[in-house]
């Protein structure tokens, strides 16, 4: 991984073989006599600071600016819950087994602030196009097909989605069971409450956004002048185009070493 990049994320690879795809049957027959069961009791200590949000204090009617944010508790009690858990092992397990990607946006429409160019992740054209937005054709599709999930419960499904469930992206209402529970994690040390540091106006803070013409987000395609008007001047503008993303994200302190 760069260790120069000012992001605190680098990206896990996309593999060149598509991902494993079994049948629910196909993933039980690894293990015939079910004895690859039973539960683990164990401690989670952080390393950075953790704030899982509960409840959010307005400082403003509208409710756009915040002023306290209190760490997430039930009947008083302070935890990290099971499915917060959950999604983090499970995006670990797909980076670390080629599985699809599973959490993913299908769409980036054009923000004045921050891209000027809409793409698509995934085949949703019909879908951005109710939306207005109009695609540029030297742009292709930014996640390999492959490692969209597929959609329907029926058919063969990932490693990820055999241990951690499946909902189908198209057919609402219909999901598949995982075979891992995960229960809270309950704080064993008090969690702190955090006071915001909103401010009036827009927010000065956020993750960072993927951009077609960022060759940190996608793998260089092609390189395009066009003409463009700024100020009532006319002026070469260079584009840098990408394709596919470039993997994974994955975050430095995720790193099990």
């Amino acid at each position: 991984m760069s260790k120069h990049h000012l992001n605190p994320f680098d990206f896990v690879p996309f593999a060149n073989e598509a991902p494993d795809l079994k049948t629910v049957e196909q993933w039980r027959s690894i293990d015939p006599q079910g004895v690859v069961t039973g539960y683990l009791e164990l401690q989670i200590e952080a390393l950075t600071p953790v704030h899982v949000v509960g409840r959010q204090d307005n400082a403003t009617p509208d409710g756009q600016k915040l002023s306290q944010s209190h760490f997430c508790r039930r009947g008083g009690q302070a935890l990290i819950p099971g499915s917060s858990i959950r999604g983090l092992l499970r995006a670990f397990i797909e980076a670390a087994c080629n599985c699809w990607a599973s959490q993913m946006t299908p769409y980036y429409m054009v923000d004045k602030n921050r891209r000027n160019l809409a793409f698509l992740v995934v085949d949703a054209a019909e879908e951005f196009k109710n939306k207005g937005g109009e695609i540029d054709k030297a742009l292709r599709l930014s996640l390999p097909k492959q490692f969209v999930p597929q959609p329907g419960i029926s058919g063969p499904v990932d490693l990820a989605s055999y241990l951690f469930g499946y909902v189908s992206p198209e057919k609402k209402g219909q999901a598949r069971l995982g075979v891992v529970k995960i229960n809270d994690a309950v704080a064993i040390e008090p969690f702190a409450d955090y006071e915001m540091p909103d401010v009036a106006g827009k927010a000065f803070m956020g993750s960072p956004n993927p951009s077609a013409k960022t060759w940190w987000y996608h793998l260089p395609y092609a390189i395009r002048k066009r003409r463009t008007q700024i100020k009532g001047r006319a002026i070469t503008v260079v584009d840098f185009l990408g394709e596919h993303f470039r993997g994974r994200k994955f975050y430095y302190h995720q790193d099990p070493v």
